[in-house]
């Protein structure tokens, strides 16, 4: 099912066009009742491009929800790299079905030397484009930026770009978790993220493969991020695509939800 998804998901980014504004497709999904979690002001969030907790992902957006938001970085693995490229961005705004967000303007992070524009790439990228509607519903007043970072950047330029987010920004890390197994693997792959995620010791996630998750550039930036800016990093919810689903399942992914609180 994971694997169907994602090859419609190609399918449709490939076929639309994109001028000044790249043009997204519409992700169908059905109607899904929001979980109600309590939290602080949130300045940013880590949650997972796989739709199947649905119900969570919208949780946390209905915790974050502002129209006072002026600006908003999505960040996402590059899932289709097959070059040295590093971190991809465009420089156009985004529309679809969801009406049309304006683009940041983040020139210290845009003039980086290994910070690539290349739209259609960036259009075809789901780690991004899944959440682009639920931006623009709940962010209504912000532009966005968006970000995709391959697992070849390397830990100097992560940390560069790390260096150079503004502070006035709602800042989306878009990063599914333990990928491939049975949701007792998964069990224990998450147990050793979450002890580092708790224990601030963020270095281990660039030695980390798919077992563990699938963007170790993204969560880093994101929870480092936190750090910098005095946010308090807490684990609001984490499950796995087993708990939506009554037969046994093999290949499973797993999910944190995680809210960066002022």
């Amino acid at each position: 099912m994971i694997k169907a998804l994602l090859s419609l998901l190609l399918i449709l980014g490939a076929c639309v066009s994109y001028e000044q504004s790249i043009e997204f497709p519409t992700v169908e999904v059905k109607t899904t009742q929001a979980l109600v979690y309590e939290t602080k002001t949130l300045g940013g969030m880590v949650i997972p491009h796989h739709l199947v907790p649905l119900d969570k992902i919208l949780g946390m957006y209905e915790a974050a929800a502002s129209d006072e938001v002026d600006h908003v970085i999505l960040l996402s693995p590059d899932h289709f790299t097959n070059t040295n490229r590093e971190i991809l961005t465009t420089d156009k705004g985004y529309k679809g079905d969801f009406g049309w967000i304006p683009h940041g303007q983040l020139n210290d992070l845009y003039t980086l030397p290994y910070v690539f524009k290349d739209d259609f790439e960036i259009q075809k990228e789901h780690g991004l484009f899944v959440h682009i509607p639920y931006i623009k519903k709940y962010f209504p007043n912000a532009d966005l930026s968006v970000f995709a970072v391959s697992k070849q950047t390397t830990r100097k330029h992560i940390d560069e770009f790390l260096s150079h987010l503004p502070k006035n920004v709602f800042i989306i890390g878009s990063v599914d978790f333990s990928h491939y197994y049975t949701n007792e693997e998964a069990d224990i792959f998450d147990s050793s993220t979450k002890k580092w995620i708790e224990t601030n010791q963020f270095e281990h996630f660039f030695s980390l493969d798919d077992a563990y998750l699938d963007s170790p550039g993204v969560l880093y930036i994101l929870l480092s991020y936190a750090k910098q800016n005095d946010m308090t990093i807490r684990i609001i919810d984490q499950g796995n695509s087993q708990d939506y689903f009554n037969s046994k399942i093999y290949e499973t992914t797993s999910y944190f939800f995680i809210g960066l609180e002022k």
